[in-house]
């Protein structure tokens, strides 16, 4: 059997963080978090990573790489993306506001 969980970080963020960095960043982490979780909730089920772990066990000639689930191909093309690009992806699915937007 397969268990999603959450990270730890994201159960104690606030009790970590300095309470200055805490008013700087909770609307855009809060934010970030809503996206994520949404993104979870409305993922592959486990199953299909348990799928594709029984096929590359028990295949003759296993591939190196396994791609699973609802954005797996997505997630492969942009990691093969220059960092600046891969960036700005980031920042637009997870609505995240531009650098130094939040410099006082």
């Amino acid at each position: 059997m397969l268990r999603v969980g959450r990270p730890a970080t994201m159960n104690g963020w606030r009790s970590a963080a300095k309470p200055e960095g805490r008013a700087l960043y909770a609307d855009t982490f809060t934010a970030m978090l809503q996206v994520m979780e949404h993104r979870e909730a409305n993922g592959s089920p486990p199953d299909v990573a348990a799928a594709a772990i029984a096929r590359a066990l028990t295949a003759r000639r296993p591939r190196a790489v396994y791609l699973c689930g609802k954005d797996s191909r997505r997630l492969a093309i942009l990691s093969g993306l220059p960092a600046p690009v891969l960036d700005m992806a980031r920042r637009r699915v997870f609505r995240l506001p531009a650098p130094g937007s939040l410099a006082s």
